[in-house]
């Protein structure tokens, strides 16, 4: 699950980098 975790963290900063942040992405890193 730590590989996931990882997975799910560095999908949300390049969306954050792109400025495409949105509450699904938000939800699923906090999830």
């Amino acid at each position: 699950m730590s590989s996931l975790s990882k997975e799910a963290v560095l999908v949300h900063e390049a969306l954050v980098a792109r400025g495409l942040e949105t509450p699904i992405a938000c939800a699923s890193t906090r999830n």
